[in-house]
């Protein structure tokens, strides 16, 4: 059980390793960790906070400032105000525990103080130190981004959407996520559209927006909004058909599939009988390994659509043939085995 005396004990001696086995020894008891600390809540985040600043403590500080912070208001307030100490380390803690803290209890969304998401998204849009290299500012941009996402603060979508195609994979992904989390999808549906039909936009902006749309799909209701997605089909068509990253190609098809996923397989069936020039082979394969992917998910159209096309080009001159029929068809032999339709 947790022992006032010895968290007293352990404070005045600053002694992190102690403070944290107290915390360790109460949870386990499962004692309410916010009672025990109460009296001495700003020693406990002092104390935490430094372990903050170690590799070796990190963890366990964020875990208990989690804790603590979920029962007691108060103290969750003294975290937020860790936001403006101008620590890194701390900064990234607290974004931490603000985002782990919210998106497990939503009404802890209405403690955190108006001027909380400002500070975030000062933290997310900051330099990172060393370009091309992990620092701590890196991480703490990233848990940022999660901490809006949480806080579900519109606010915050210009940052988000730049933020996706930041170099560091561990900030765009956290920017991703957030996006898809925010109340107002419209607007976010807006940028991710504007992303999506840009010439030249950066590839990590690419991926997480198509990532972004495919969310919200599954997510929004008939309305207004699944009728600015539909809208999108072409843009998320053309993709498919002129991108070269296969990645790009596969996250574009499956968010046509989230968007309506009877006319996407339809409409992504018909690029087998377009005549693409140049581009052809690419085109066909693309297709095809969609195809095969939505067979495997139980997807018979898709499968149909491969027959069919099997079928086309074994009535062509074997030298007239794409190199893509021997995917097609290698493809079916393996649902065959497998006993797919």
């Amino acid at each position: 059980m947790g022992d006032p005396e010895i968290l007293r004990s352990a404070l005045e001696q600053e002694d992190f390793s102690r403070l944290v086995q107290v915390l360790k020894r109460a949870n386990d008891s499962e004692e309410d960790l916010s009672e025990l600390v109460k009296p001495e809540r700003e020693g406990v985040l002092k104390l935490l906070g430094k372990g903050l600043a170690q590799t070796g403590s990190r963890d366990a500080a964020v875990i208990y400032l989690s804790k603590i912070s979920a029962r007691d208001d108060a103290f969750f307030l003294l975290v937020c105000k860790l936001l403006e100490s101008g620590s890194v380390d701390l900064s990234s803690g607290a974004a931490e525990v603000i985002s782990g803290v919210c998106s497990r209890r939503a009404d802890a969304c209405t403690t955190v103080p108006d001027w909380v998401p400002g500070r975030l998204v000062s933290l997310l849009e900051a330099e990172p130190a060393r370009a091309g290299a992990w620092d701590r500012a890196r991480e703490a941009r990233a848990h940022a981004a999660e901490a809006l996402g949480s806080l579900k603060f519109d606010g915050a979508i210009p940052a988000l959407v730049a933020a996706l195609g930041d170099p560091d994979l561990q900030v765009s992904a956290a920017a991703s996520y957030a996006l898809a989390s925010m109340g107002d999808s419209g607007k976010v549906i807006e940028a991710m559209s504007r992303i999506a039909s840009s010439k030249t936009p950066s590839p990590h902006s690419v991926t997480g927006a198509l990532w972004v749309i495919g969310r919200i799909a599954q997510a929004v209701p008939e309305g207004p909004q699944q009728a600015s997605l539909r809208g999108l089909t072409p843009v998320l068509l053309d993709m498919i058909t002129e991108s070269d990253d296969t990645e790009v190609q596969q996250l574009a098809a499956n968010a046509m599939l989230q968007i309506d996923r009877v006319q996407a397989v339809s409409k992504i069936s018909s690029l087998l009988k377009k005549d693409f020039g140049e581009r052809r082979e690419r085109v066909l394969r693309a297709v095809i390994a969609i195809l095969a992917r939505l067979s495997a998910a139980g997807y018979s159209c898709a499968s149909d659509a491969l027959r069919g096309f099997v079928a086309r080009m074994a009535s062509v001159p074997e030298a007239s043939r794409p190199a893509a029929y021997d995917e097609a068809k290698f493809a079916l032999e393996v649902m065959d085995v497998e006993g797919r339709p």
